[in-house]
């Protein structure tokens, strides 16, 4: 398949990644829990899907500075 092949079926299904949401939640909220970014961090978060990792940074008591998502998908 081409970039661009992939990067439709990516869009297709990207109109339905909150559904998966539930089930991400705990790996998630471990994985930030281990990165431990505190309050002088920039986080960047490639390929971000449904933003997960996002949501749980910025609910964090010591966030940080700025945290920002890219993801080719729409």
């Amino acid at each position: 398949m081409s970039g661009p092949e992939i990067a439709s079926i990516w869009d297709r299904v990207a109109r339905v990644y909150d559904w998966q949401l539930p089930l991400e939640r705990r790996p998630v909220e471990a994985a930030v829990e281990l990165a431990d970014p505190g309050p002088e961090d920039h986080v960047l978060d490639v390929a971000t899907g449904t933003g997960a990792v996002l949501r749980a940074l910025v609910r964090r008591p010591s966030r940080p500075a700025t945290v920002t998502g890219l993801d080719k998908s729409d």
